[in-house]
């Protein structure tokens, strides 16, 4: 038997929406799509409300600490 379509819940759905907008903020820091700056303010507001913040974490294992860094970008338009 057939497997029965479900549409997508609302989790799916941001997750959908978010890979959507960190693409389309790619390629607008190539340069090959062109975004407003209210455009790409609400992009980023929307990626801070959905994407975890990544802090930096340090973890006891024996007698050696293990030391876990990030790594922060940020985007910015050419001549600004």
């Amino acid at each position: 038997m057939a497997r029965r379509y479900t549409p997508p819940n609302q989790k799916q759905k941001d997750a959908q929406r978010t890979k959507q907008l960190e693409n389309r903020l790619y390629l607008c820091g190539l340069g090959e799509v062109n975004m407003t700056r209210e455009s790409i303010k609400a992009a980023e507001i929307w990626l801070k409300k959905h994407l975890p913040d990544l802090k930096s974490v340090e973890v006891n294992y024996g007698d050696s600490p293990l030391k876990i860094r990030t790594i922060t970008t940020t985007i910015k338009r050419a001549g600004e």
